[in-house]
């Protein structure tokens, strides 16, 4: 794939792990102006193409919440003494809790207690920012008094994540064939096999980079930090040849082909 490829950090780094995988060459094709083409072609040595796209799952919200954050570097500075961990519910609420959060949690560190649902009844009440998070707001602040915001030379920054899931685990990917099935069915992954299948090629390949809010909780812990691989091919439309699965902090990609399941480690 040629440095001056035009396509975006993600589709560029899904095409470096096609290539390390297949041993093919990639080249962008969603470029120059083309009208509904695929991101790129799969060259393979022996001649034959591949029609390659690339499409997050993910709920809408839940990836912009992670890109403004990720442009913070997931950080904010502390106005007080101690270290301060900030978990946000939604990317609506963003912009008012960092409005907010110097004057809570210098409130709370005036009144020594970790997190604001400790101050007592009255100072609750009379705070407008604290009575906001508590009964209106789906976000927490949560202090560390034993962590002190300045050791030394050292100045720590509040970390702020999006929030987290929980639950049982999915480990033999039963439940992952009707959660694709349902994904298949959105509008943006729609969108893309519709492109693939009506680009002429020998194979076509469907890369999804998978959030932990694209699949149910136990579906997306199983495929992403399991060893197993599903027991049923996926839901897919005739002719798309090739499914990639990448799911959010794993270090695999599970792979659908047509000899079957696979996964690849390419993270080391």
């Amino acid at each position: 794939m040629p440095p001056t490829s035009k396509l975006s950090q993600g589709e560029r780094a899904a095409c470096a792990v096609v290539e390390r995988v297949l041993g093919v060459r990639a080249e962008p094709w969603d470029v120059g102006g083309r009208q509904g083409a695929v991101d790129a072609l799969l060259h393979y040595p022996d001649g034959r193409v591949g029609a390659f796209e690339h499409s997050i799952l993910g709920r809408t919200d839940a990836l912009e919440l992670d890109a403004r954050l990720s442009r913070e570097e997931f950080e904010w500075p502390l106005p007080g003494d101690w270290w301060w961990t900030v978990t946000i519910g939604h990317v609506d609420e963003l912009n008012h809790v960092r409005s907010i959060f110097d004057e809570i949690v210098l409130l709370c560190e005036s009144h020594q207690v970790w997190c604001p649902d400790f101050l007592s009844p009255q100072v609750q009440d009379e705070n407008r920012a604290v009575r906001w998070l508590l009964e209106e707001s789906t976000s927490r602040l949560f202090g560390h008094p034993t962590v002190p915001a300045r050791d030394g030379t050292a100045v720590r920054t509040a970390m702020v994540v999006p929030p987290g899931h929980g639950g049982a685990v999915d480990s033999e990917l039963a439940g992952l064939g009707l959660a694709l099935h349902e994904a298949f069915t959105s509008t943006n992954l729609r969108e893309r096999l519709d492109k693939l299948l009506r680009h002429d090629a020998d194979e076509r390949h469907l890369f999804v980079p998978v959030h932990q809010t694209g699949l149910p909780y136990p579906v997306f812990d199983g495929l992403g930090f399991g060893t197993g691989l599903p027991p049923s091919p996926p839901p897919l439309p005739d002719g798309i040849s090739h499914l990639w699965l990448a799911p959010n902090f794993s270090r695999r990609v599970v792979l659908w082909a047509p000899s079957g399941w696979q996964q690849h480690t390419l993270y080391e």
